[in-house]
């Protein structure tokens, strides 16, 4: 058998067990997932999507929103969770930080 023939073959053979691999990455949301989502969406004001105090020091307020926003973002990854309405809360997450952080 030649290399690129086997080559080829592992090739074929990798791709099918990544591609299986990448159907189980997708998974139901966890309850801590669909607590903060809910959460998220049913806030109204941009220090309770991010959960940090409105007044402080400004430096520290900083690294809370940055710290806070980055915790945020790894619970509610979109290449590992299939919530229906996971891109909303996490633009309104977005939004929230940009808007805080300037």
């Amino acid at each position: 058998m030649s290399k690129l023939v086997r080559l080829v073959k592992r090739k074929a053979e990798h791709k099918e067990t990544s591609l299986l691999d990448k159907k189980d990455y997708f998974t139901e949301p966890t309850e801590d997932e669909l607590e903060e989502i809910e959460r998220i969406l049913a806030c109204d004001n941009l220090y309770d999507v991010l959960e940090v105090e409105p007044f402080g020091d400004y430096i520290e307020q900083e690294e809370e929103l940055r710290q806070s926003y980055l915790d945020k973002c790894l619970l509610l990854n979109p290449n590992k969770c299939a919530h229906p309405n996971l891109n909303e809360a996490l633009d309104r997450l977005t939004e929230a930080y940009d808007i805080l952080n300037d």
